[in-house]
């Protein structure tokens, strides 16, 4: 079996994965069981986009799905993330959660600041009980005496090392995957936001869709590597890019502007607004790439 990074951006593609378990809501993989199937999509689309989720579909070889990892809601500042699995039916109880829990588990461990690993659990999930103390996982005090839901914690430092398990693997390059999934659908849904607050702009490219796709994709690499990291910021310059032209930021004011030393990200994309005459708007629309920035 193998862990592979699930579409966090494009819920679609696990829908096959969860297809009927509208009826068995308290499996879902989230840190509140009573979400619908449709909430958790929801949730897992606004997560991934703020780029603070892992999530993994565990599978066979021969790509079959047999259940979904996540591990989300990771703070930088805290140092903290939450766990939670879902195996579908057919699959339990032969220990994969476990197998793809430690997997998991050490990834974010050892390539995230993340320290401490709270999940949720309700008192009747027996099985998912004895799965967070395989893991490790120690139950600490719950909110309030009727709360049906126990909590785990689980700490690095506690943190069994596995030199690997037989069962399951990670595949080669796996952080490098999950960047290219996450860049991909983080950039398909700015295109998708952008159609709908700038009605037309898609459509008025010569390539449609394909083109706006292939202007975003660039626009987000460049803004990267200007300095902005924030999702927020990288969207609006896509907006930029998809309004404007699609090498706006090459034209020598707007590079400077958004250079410009001393200035958070956040203040060169305001500066825009503030310095840029219409003139110079013109210009960066008709900027192209071969022209001397």
């Amino acid at each position: 079996m193998f862990l592979r990074p699930g579409g966090a951006c494009d819920p679609d593609s696990l829908a096959t994965l969860f297809a009927g378990c509208d009826a068995d809501p308290y499996h879902l993989p989230v840190p509140d069981p009573a979400f619908s199937l449709s909430n958790w999509m929801a949730q897992l689309r606004h997560c991934a986009q703020a780029g603070s989720s892992y999530c993994w579909i565990i599978e066979f070889p021969q790509h079959r799905p047999v259940g979904s990892i996540r591990i989300g809601h990771i703070n930088v500042r805290r140092k903290s993330a939450q766990l939670s699995y879902w195996i579908a039916p057919e699959h339990r109880r032969r220990g994969y959660a476990t197998a793809a829990g430690r997997l998991a588990l050490g990834f974010v461990f050892s390539s995230t600041p993340v320290s401490r690993i709270d999940t949720w659990i309700e008192a009747h999930n027996i099985a998912s009980h004895r799965v967070a103390e395989k893991l490790g996982f120690r139950r600490v005090a719950a909110t309030s005496a009727r709360n049906p839901i126990s909590a785990y914690r689980l700490l690095a430092c506690d943190f069994p090392s596995f030199s690997g398990d037989p069962m399951l693997t990670i595949r080669d390059q796996q952080l490098d995957a999950f960047r290219a999934v996450e860049f991909d659908s983080f950039v398909r849904h700015c295109v998708s936001t952008a159609e709908q607050r700038f009605p037309g702009i898609v459509e008025a490219l010569p390539g449609g869709r394909k083109e706006a796709m292939a202007c975003a994709e660039a626009a987000a690499s460049r803004a990267t590597a200007l300095g902005f990291r924030q999702p927020a910021e990288i969207r609006a310059f896509i907006y930029f890019a998809l309004c404007i032209g699609p090498h706006f930021d090459l034209y020598p004011k707007v590079r400077e502007l958004l250079s410009a030393p001393g200035l958070d990200p956040g203040q060169r994309l305001a500066s825009l607004e503030e310095f840029l005459t219409t003139a110079d708007w013109e210009n960066a629309a008709r900027h192209r790439a071969h022209v001397s920035a």
